[in-house]
């Protein structure tokens, strides 16, 4: 079955041919859930870690959930909720490992089968840590904004958003250079000011 005739597919079935051998199935899931993943990985590049890396663990977390998914279960939530949590979950565990002073390398080099073994799954973050990350990262953005002038504020809201440079660059009508210049300050003033 070609790529292009497993777009119309709901979540749920491409899972299920996902696991019965159809790794175009996963590659769908991959592109229907690469804005998300960004997003949660650009939020995050902000304040720590590698931008690409956390992406990676974005994928991983949707790898997770894509395994682990079962409709059958009794009051099973929908794949969509569960892949957002653990994606969120598989990133937020990266960005506590560099909080924590590990690389992010080092949780990268596990393999596939130590990362999806019983007990070493998303389930690691509990909802409290996971709420608290998440306010903490509100204010964090709110700080952070405080500090910015009204472009830099454009392309940070965008970025957070999930859009790539090139797209910031088209919405705002701004060289990609620009954007990227405004990233970096972000960034400078983000650690300066200590967020």
């Amino acid at each position: 079955m070609a790529i292009s005739d497993l777009n119309g597919i709901t979540d749920e079935k491409l899972v299920s041919k996902f696991k019965g051998g159809d790794e175009q199935a996963f590659e769908v899931l991959c592109h229907k859930y690469d804005r998300f993943i960004r997003a949660i990985s650009q939020t995050f590049f902000i304040f720590c870690g590698d931008r690409d890396d956390l992406r990676q663990e974005g994928l991983f977390g949707l790898l997770y959930a894509a395994n682990k998914f079962d409709e059958k279960k009794e009051g099973a939530s929908s794949f969509k909720t569960f892949a957002y949590t653990c994606i969120r979950a598989r990133i937020l565990n990266a960005v506590n490992g560099e909080k924590a002073g590990k690389r992010l390398a080092d949780t990268l080099s596990v393999s596939i089968e130590e990362t999806f073994s019983e007990g070493n799954g998303p389930g690691r973050v509990s909802v409290e840590e996971e709420v608290i990350d998440s306010e903490s990262v509100r204010e964090r953005v709110a700080a952070i904004r405080k500090n910015l002038s009204h472009f830099e504020i454009k392309v940070f809201d965008l970025y957070l958003e999930g859009y790539s440079y090139t797209e910031i660059a088209a919405i705002l009508d701004k060289p990609t250079k620009s954007v990227d210049n405004a990233l970096q300050r972000i960034k400078e003033k983000a650690k300066k000011s200590g967020q």
